[in-house]
């Protein structure tokens, strides 16, 4: 979940809906199918760190499940027990990684500071903002409201806590940035 977010710039509720029959191959590259913003359909090249993440994941589920590989299994990408994950699941699951990694103001994030992390990374690395639109499906070309860009990292007050702060730790406890 973390990493559809973060890496792929993915919508919590494009990821909520995503199923297994989405995961694919496109020109030997693994992509996920999604319905975006307006009923669009995308096809999202996934990272490699993402790939490996879902794979494992997915071998879990199907070993749980009794079947011999993922492709066997159906229904929802990201699930529980109960069922398909819910934006309430990443809400609970996201601040409980944040407070297991010792981020500060945990409370404060959501899901969606993710998916704005993913935005403000690209942009950082000096992606231009046509590409970062492309890979955010971002029609409008200003920036989401309240997204934090280069220009405003620092002297914006946003409800979440700094980006040194957090952005640092997320940073570090996805393998993206070396240990404090």
């Amino acid at each position: 979940m973390v990493r559809l977010l973060l890496h792929n710039a993915v919508r919590v509720d494009e990821a909520c809906a995503a199923g297994i029959a989405g995961l694919g191959e496109d020109c030997g590259h693994r992509v996920i199918r999604v319905v975006r913003k307006g009923a669009r359909k995308a096809k999202i090249p996934l990272t490699a760190a993402t790939v490996a993440a879902l794979d494992a994941y997915l071998a879990d589920r199907a070993h749980s499940a009794g079947v011999p590989g993922w492709r066997q299994l159906t229904g929802a990408l990201l699930a529980t027990a109960g069922g398909r994950l819910r934006q309430g699941h990443f809400w609970e699951l996201l601040r409980c990684l944040a407070r297991t990694a010792g981020i500060g103001a945990w409370e404060q994030l959501s899901p969606r500071c993710l998916r704005h992390l993913a935005i403000t990374f690209a942009l950082d690395a000096g992606t231009s903002l046509r590409d970062v639109q492309d890979y955010a499906s971002r029609k409008d070309p200003a920036p989401p409201a309240g997204m934090i860009t280069p220009a405003t990292a620092w002297t914006a007050t946003p409800p979440i806590p700094s980006p040194p702060t957090w952005r640092s730790s997320i940073a570090e406890l996805l393998g993206l940035a070396p240990a404090r």
